[in-house]
């Protein structure tokens, strides 16, 4: 991409409207994501055209999304990090799960100071609502490799965010099920 093309270029690519085929798209495009904010200086350096090739070739290769089935359970892996949610929502099993769609965003300032739990909660709940198309009144089951998930299912008196995060999950009936490790 050349430099010149500027801010409203980089925003008139529309690949953020194909973030749901591309797995981590937050995390990859984070370095343009960054050109787009108020009072930044436009840079094109190579962070920015390293995120942009890896992008472009991501979205050039043969699609891995499938169909969903309802008369199957869904999946909703989720994951959060410092800077970014993550959620892909899944068919079947090993090693004949299928992708229905991924999605990714980056956090605002004030969920950057949230605690781990509340970050993989809000995961939860952003992919839930995200996904609720799919999932509605179907089966599903949400794999974490945040074990405290499960526990904020089962407290007897939650209050503040977490009370309503936790409420929120409960709504659709999930099964929570934890994975050590990367999910």
């Amino acid at each position: 991409m050349p430099q010149a093309i500027g801010v409203w270029g980089l925003g008139s690519c529309g690949v953020s409207n194909l973030q749901r085929y591309v797995p981590h798209f937050s995390e990859i495009a984070r370095p343009l994501s960054d050109l787009t904010k108020k009072n930044k200086t436009w840079t094109w350096g190579e962070p920015e055209r390293k995120a942009f090739e890896s992008l472009k070739k991501m979205l050039i290769s043969p699609p891995v999304l499938s169909q969903p089935d309802g008369s199957k359970p869904f999946i909703i892996r989720t994951d959060a990090s410092s800077y970014a949610l993550g959620a892909v929502l899944i068919q079947g099993e090993k090693p004949e799960e299928h992708v229905i769609e991924y999605a990714s965003r980056l956090l605002s300032s004030a969920e950057r100071n949230y605690s781990t739990t509340e970050r993989e909660a809000l995961a939860v709940v952003w992919a839930l609502e995200k996904f609720r198309g799919y999932v509605e009144n179907q089966e599903i089951i949400i794999a974490s490799d945040h074990q405290p998930l499960k526990w904020l299912m089962s407290i007897k008196s939650p209050s503040g965010r977490l009370a309503r995060w936790a409420l929120q999950i409960q709504s659709f009936h999930p099964k929570i099920l934890y994975y050590h490790g990367l999910v």
